[in-house]
């Protein structure tokens, strides 16, 4: 509660997305498919 008076308008938040961005999708391009979850075939069942 204490928090969400301090930014009561959102616009940190809206800041830190934006300057986050960037650096989340090409995290996500450096390691496509690396980071997806596991299939059936890798658990463990038969």
């Amino acid at each position: 509660m204490a928090i969400m008076s301090l930014d009561p308008t959102g616009q940190g938040r809206k800041r830190w997305i934006a300057g986050w961005k960037a650096a989340l999708n090409a995290f996500a391009v450096t390691f496509e498919g690396r980071l997806t979850p596991a299939t059936a075939d890798r658990t463990g069942s038969r």
